[in-house]
């Protein structure tokens, strides 16, 4: 269900960067040490000296990303980017939590920013590789180099404004895309796939959300979309060590409807959920929670157990004739192996697989699995869409929601054939590779969810 670009190797990485707040001004000479260590692991990675540039690690990454851990990821990258080639500039910021360092990394076919977090022995604490450098400052914020809009989008129709929502400590802000002119229209709330995510679920060059926002709104219909909480406070939350799946889906997206619904140019009646992946798992309970909802959709979602798929997702993903396919499988029989452990209860709570605690994939699982229950409860209109290029969410998951749900007069199910887990559309099964490559959500998939919002007007 990952919507990562590199969704077989950032999910080997046990501690994310923050984007989190400004940055802070720094002394002349402050953060030399940083870049100076930065540097001998980038010099050590870029050599293929894994064992050493684990060195630099601080106990939590050496335990979370040990050297074997970091070639397969590092060859990975290379398997989807080409060859390395060099490093650029490095910029050091400070915060109050963490210090960090940015490292730009050009390979053969894309250039992209390697974060590291900084501990205050000046150790590595963690490590980020962000897909995007070109769509992205330094310090996260989203920015619109590198990205075109979709042609069905036309900017004379909306107009965007900043919006902001939820407590002060875990603050959301993003975008909200309204409709020229008067009256009052529908609204969207999109709800982000699993991983970390900009208010765009910028994944590569790409913008889905952004892509939605602007298709809609020319069509009328207003779209809020937000930074995910375990991107905009990732730090915080890597600090801590522990995220409920309420806290990373949940609460944002019941304060993201609150918000919405109390805006002046939308019609609080007519106000709809649109979760993707992740987000559409759990998009039921949100329309449950919320109870005011006039429609939810689930684009790309499952009701399964999630390590059935996770294991799909990786079987598939090692059969790819890929430069680095001997590590993928490795990552795959790694998975299965501790998966068959968890299941003969051969290990605890504080287990790992793929780095994610034990604990995390549980309460996933099960909140998946009460998905499908919520679902069949709801009174409000219901769409389900997959795509027929996804090897993420695939037909199993699309078939088990309409053998459940058949003959529900408030439930649609669409099957976009040509279209991939983004929804952009194609004619071969998708890879991972693809996300790299710049594209769109579908036209034919704005329309169709376009006219199923404003069906019943």
């Amino acid at each position: 269900m990952r919507s990562h670009v590199f969704a077989a190797v950032a999910c080997t990485v046990a501690v994310f960067l923050a984007a989190g707040p400004a940055s802070h001004a720094v002394e002349e000479g402050a953060g030399d040490k940083q870049l100076s260590v930065a540097k001998r692991f980038g010099d050590d990675l870029g050599a293929g000296r894994y064992k050493k540039a684990c060195e630099n690690f601080d106990a939590t990454m050496k335990g979370a990303m040990p050297p074997d851990r970091l070639a397969s990821m590092w060859k990975g990258l290379e398997g989807q980017l080409g060859a390395f080639k060099s490093f650029g500039p490095s910029v050091y910021t400070k915060r109050p939590d963490n210090d960090y360092v940015v490292m730009e990394t050009k390979f053969e076919k894309q250039t992209v920013w390697i974060r590291l977090v900084f501990d205050r022995q000046a150790r590595i604490a963690g490590l980020w590789v962000d897909p995007s450098p070109k769509s992205q400052t330094p310090d996260g914020a989203a920015a619109a180099a590198g990205y075109k809009l979709p042609k069905y989008a036309d900017e004379n129709k909306y107009a965007e404004e900043p919006a902001a929502f939820g407590p002060e400590e875990w603050r959301a802000r993003g975008l909200l895309t309204i409709p020229r002119g008067e009256g009052r229209v529908p609204a969207v709330v999109l709800v982000h796939g699993s991983g970390p995510h900009d208010e765009d679920e910028t994944i590569g060059p790409n913008k889905p959300f952004k892509d939605l926002a602007a298709g809609l709104a020319s069509r009328g219909i207003a779209v809020l979309r937000y930074r995910k909480r375990t991107y905009a406070y990732r730090m915080r939350l890597a600090a801590e060590g522990r995220i409920t799946i309420r806290e990373e889906v949940v609460d944002d997206a019941l304060e993201a409807l609150k918000y919405v619904r109390a805006h002046p140019r939308v019609n609080p009646d007519r106000v709809f959920v649109v979760g993707h992946s992740l987000g559409a798992t759990m998009t039921p309970q949100i329309a449950r929670e919320d109870g005011k909802v006039a429609g939810a959709v689930l684009f790309a979602g499952t009701a399964r157990d999630l390590t059935d798929v996770l294991l799909e997702q990786l079987a598939y993903i090692a059969s790819l004739p890929l430069p680095n396919q001997a590590d993928n499988q490795k990552l795959y029989d790694e998975a299965l192996a501790t998966i068959l452990k968890v299941r003969n209860k051969e290990l605890g709570e504080d287990a790992r697989l793929l780095n994610v605690p034990l604990a995390y994939w549980n309460e996933v699982g099960e909140a998946a699995g009460r998905s499908l229950q919520i679902a069949k409860e709801l009174k409000c209109r219901l769409l389900i869409a997959s795509g027929g290029r996804d090897y993420q969410v695939t037909r199993k998951d699309f078939d088990l929601y309409k053998r459940e749900l058949k003959g529900r007069p408030n439930v649609t199910l669409k099957w976009f054939k040509q279209c991939n887990h983004l929804f952009f559309g194609g004619r071969e099964m998708s890879t991972p590779q693809e996300y790299s490559q710049p594209g769109h959500v579908d036209g034919k998939v704005v329309k169709y969810l376009a006219d199923w919002i404003l069906e019943d007007e």
